[in-house]
């Protein structure tokens, strides 16, 4: 499944029916956003604090490429927050 903005992120985020794998792109995409909203501080970091709440449902949900987590370019943006490092290390 392909997704082409935030609200379609989002909307695949809340529906109950969403795979790990729906999850995560989901994640990549609010990721993404981050970068874009970088003139509005708070909207940015609401895209990342979504992003790595995303993640965290992805993995509960049995998402099992935690090295594309650690390493692939769309989630740079999540890096270096606290609650992105923490998802790491558990």
């Amino acid at each position: 499944m392909a997704y082409s903005n935030e609200a379609d992120a989002a909307a695949i985020a809340e529906f109950a029916g969403a795979t790990a794998e729906d999850l995560y792109h989901a994640a990549g995409i609010h990721a993404l956003c981050v970068s874009l909203a970088s003139d509005h501080t708070t909207r940015a970091d609401s895209y990342a604090a979504r992003a790595v709440v995303l993640l965290r449902r992805a993995l509960d949900k049995g998402y099992k490429n935690f090295e594309r987590i650690k390493t692939h370019p769309d989630l740079e943006a999540l890096r270096s927050r606290g609650d992105f490092q923490q998802l790491i290390r558990e």
